[in-house]
């Protein structure tokens, strides 16, 4: 199953074959041909937007204005759109390659269907756009209007010169793939939003599982039913413990104190060879048939080093607590200053998208109830503007899903932190490295629109009510005279 880096990018070689606009090429790598080739999107998409925009300013009616407004906003958003990806298509490339570092550094607490919530989204609005360009087209190219200037694929300022049937013929050329570039950039940009935004809540979520696998125990299933963060393991004198170091080691049940494991045997204290130390005590009882070992104190050799990247990466901690919250505490680190980054990327545009959907929803449910009130435009466009109008509401439900499952994995990590069975006994190191953790996850990462909003369900029922209230005011309003 695709990943959601491997979607995100699939995604943005799609939109290039589509607009021609380069966006799956990191742009301090860009072949010469694709910086000459995404000249043309880029000035399709200004002048027809220049071109609707003059139309609204000499509309000979307000309801040809609030029409043309329909597509208007929405073409104003995706030129914004345009815009930023282009100019920092390399950031979005950056955070894709770290992404899927953390998808490899998370991998061990993976599970077959993390990522089919994207895939679904993703299918959705692809599906809907197609169909809302294609049933739009349709009410153009089904002959229920003339074809002749004005009735253009959207409203168009066209000089009186060019008013003629060859350039009728040459404009709609122009407008069909300006359409289809205008619903793939804003396509584009919330599957890639969603996508950012589900892969930051899955690495979240992946390390929740770890700390209940490995570090709490609450989903733990070892192989002696014991508990990582046991307090204590008891193992007969002169058993084989694996010990994690490739092959396992014989354990004597003496009372010596703390004994430093080589790669052969157990040597003394300040031996040159030793590679990890093991704490042990004798059991209760006095004898030496059993042995209590404390929570599974095994460090590494100082001459060990750890790369940042071995650092990230999830691994079992062989039951060391200490350890185990070191590595979680530098994942989750990791995660945070990923959704940092991205949620600074997709600040302007997040704010962008929910302006111009809440317009989009206000104008476009107006002329819709004239539309099938007057029935002018023909059966077409009145289907297209309908779908046009649910794939917007569905857009932004399907970011506030996204970013409410954000913080709820947030919150999720942190109620398995402070609830988690620890031992009565920490060591200190311990229980200092769980405290900072705990305080790190106090506070989830969050996706906002330009530090004026979260992403999250509230936010969209906010708007939605806003825009229902409005609606049913119109109505009333629109009863009252009719």
């Amino acid at each position: 199953m695709w990943c959601h880096t491997g979607v995100l990018r699939l995604v943005l070689f799609a939109c290039s074959l589509i607009t021609l606009a380069g966006l799956h090429v990191d742009g301090r790598h860009s072949p010469v041909l694709w910086r000459a080739l995404r000249i043309w999107p880029l000035l399709l998409t200004i002048v027809t937007t220049a071109g609707n925009t003059a139309s609204l300013l000499t509309a000979p009616s307000a309801g040809d204005l609030l029409y043309g407004a329909v597509y208007g906003l929405a073409a104003y958003h995706a030129l914004l759109l345009l815009l930023l990806l282009l100019r920092r298509r390399h950031r979005l490339h950056a955070l894709l390659r770290r992404a899927t570092a953390m998808e490899a550094a998370t991998a061990l607490c993976g599970r077959p269907g993390d990522f089919a919530r994207l895939h679904w989204s993703a299918a959705a609005i692809a599906v809907l756009a197609v169909a809302t360009i294609c049933v739009w087209s349709a009410s153009l190219f089904s002959g229920a209007l003339p074809w002749q200037h004005p009735n253009y694929l959207f409203p168009m300022w066209v000089p009186a010169a060019l008013q003629t049937p060859d350039w009728f013929t040459v404009i709609i050329a122009l407008q069909v793939p300006a359409a289809a570039a205008c619903f793939a950039y804003q396509s584009v940009f919330d599957i890639v939003l969603i996508g950012l935004l589900d892969s930051v809540a899955l690495y979240l979520e992946r390390l929740d599982r770890y700390t209940r696998r490995y570090i709490t125990g609450d989903d733990a299933v070892a192989g002696d039913g014991a508990s990582p963060a046991s307090e204590h393991k008891v193992r007969p004198a002169g058993d084989s413990t694996e010990l994690g170091l490739g092959r396992k080691l014989p354990v004597q049940a003496l009372n010596q104190g703390a004994f430093y494991i080589s790669d052969n045997a157990v040597s003394p204290k300040g031996s040159a060879d030793f590679v990890a130390s093991l704490v042990i005590k004798p059991s209760q009882n006095g004898t030496q048939n059993g042995l209590w070992l404390y929570s599974a104190e095994l460090r590494p050799s100082p001459k060990v080093e750890r790369d940042s990247a071995d650092s990230v990466e999830l691994r079992d901690p062989a039951g060391d607590l200490e350890a185990g919250l070191e590595r979680l505490s530098e994942a989750y680190r990791a995660v945070y200053d990923l959704a940092s980054d991205a949620a600074e990327f997709c600040s302007v545009p997040t704010l962008s998208l929910h302006a111009s959907v809440t317009a989009v929803l206000l104008i476009g449910m107006y002329v819709a109830i004239n539309l099938f009130i007057v029935g002018e435009q023909g059966a077409f466009v009145r289907v297209s503007l309908v779908i046009f109008l649910m794939l917007n509401t569905l857009r932004v439900a399907f970011v506030s899903g996204a970013g409410s499952r954000l913080l709820s994995c947030g919150e999720r990590l942190t109620t398995t932190l402070v609830g988690g069975q620890w031992p009565r006994r920490l060591s200190p190191g311990v229980r200092h490295a769980l405290q900072m953790l705990v305080e790190q996850t106090r506070r989830p990462p969050n996706f906002h629109g330009g530090g004026l909003f979260t992403v999250r369900k509230e936010t969209m029922l906010s708007m939605m009510s806003f825009v229902l209230t409005y609606f049913v005011i119109l109505v009333q309003m629109i009863s009252t005279y009719v």
